[in-house]
């Protein structure tokens, strides 16, 4: 999904600066979730550069 940060923070009446820190901070949280998820798996468990790249589809903000 493409997030137009003028139209967003005039929609929420903040600046284009707070949108974006907003954003990077979802995208924090849901890749703890993600790899809090998998590392229930085992205790050795690392999360392999695949499921890394499908993290960050999964998570991924197009910002403009």
């Amino acid at each position: 999904k493409i997030v137009r940060k003028p139209e967003m923070a005039q929609k929420f009446q903040v600046t284009e600066r707070s949108v974006q820190r907003d954003i990077d901070d979802l995208r924090c949280f849901f890749r703890e979730q993600i790899e809090a998820s998998f590392s229930c798996i085992s205790p050795n468990f690392a999360l392999s550069k695949t499921l890394l790249y499908l993290i960050n589809m999964i998570t991924a903000v197009q910002v403009h």
